[in-house]
């Protein structure tokens, strides 16, 4: 019985060999445009008539949520490579290393949300610095830039520490240093910041003007010094007539008049910027 059940199929296949071969064609394509359309919703979407593009590439359909997040901060990172230049530069820290640090300690993607980038970076090396000197350097570089590479930088340091008034910082340095104070060049010191040793040498002059905001923000204006004459009472006091400390009536006048010629000044200053001015 088996025997001419089988001898019964392979008369059939030889005698309709033309017609089982349009089938098995047929349902070639109809099993290949069923897998097409099943592929083709899993990636493409319907809008308004017009088919457009998934979100997602075929090539990271299987990516973890994680290892998207941590390609997103590398990207984001590579986005931010001025800042990340000039203040590895500014701080001494090898950029490669800084770049490797932020990688890790941000893959999580928290740094994607940030509004001011280089406000962070700057708090983040500062924190940095404070736990691990070992991973900055300290040579000295004394400024030979001109004033207006200055002056940008008091501006940049402002936008991130943002309580501080730049016109004012700006008339401060310009009473005490003018700007071309040689002696105050040479240690990157240009508001007349002191220590115990005296003058105090700051290892280049992005560092020295990012010290000299920094000490207006937390020394001063956290504490509600927010005036020329506040600041002055503890910057540069005097006692009066009625044995008060208070600024220095002198100091007062010029800071003033010196930060009056800077209250116009609206230009946008950013670490892409500062390279520039830098290099030319």
């Amino acid at each position: 019985m088996k025997g001419r059940v089988i001898k019964y199929m392979i008369d059939y296949l030889q005698n309709n060999k033309k017609g089982i071969l349009l089938v098995l064609l047929g349902l070639m394509v109809i099993v290949s445009l069923l897998l097409f359309l099943r592929n083709y919703d899993d990636y493409y979407g319907v809008e308004e008539g017009v088919f457009v593009a998934a979100v997602k590439p075929l090539e990271t359909q299987n990516e973890s949520p994680q290892a998207t997040t941590e390609d997103a901060v590398k990207r984001f990172l590579v986005e931010k490579d001025s800042s990340i230049t000039f203040l590895a530069n500014t701080f001494e820290i090898d950029k490669s290393l800084l770049m490797f640090l932020l990688e890790k300690d941000f893959a999580s993607g928290d740094i994607l949300n940030t509004d001011n980038f280089d406000r962070d970076l700057v708090n983040y090396l500062s924190t940095l610095e404070a736990n691990d000197k070992g991973l900055f350097g300290t040579t000295h570089k004394p400024c030979t830039d001109g004033k207006d590479y200055i002056v940008a930088l008091i501006k940049y340091f402002c936008n991130i520490y943002s309580d501080v008034d730049f016109s004012i910082a700006a008339g401060i340095a310009s009473v005490e240093s003018t700007f071309t104070a040689q002696g105050m060049l040479n240690r990157n010191n240009i508001y007349g910041g002191m220590s115990s040793g005296g003058l105090i040498r700051y290892k280049n002059i992005e560092y020295g003007v990012y010290k000299f905001i920094k000490t207006l923000n937390d020394g001063y204006y956290a504490k509600g010094l927010n005036t020329i004459a506040l600041i002055g009472g503890v910057f540069n006091p005097t006692v009066n007539e009625n044995g008060v400390k208070v600024a220095k009536p002198t100091w007062v006048t010029n800071v003033t008049n010196a930060a009056s010629s800077y209250a116009g000044y609206n230009e946008d200053i950013t670490a892409e910027k500062l390279i520039g001015m830098k290099i030319s």
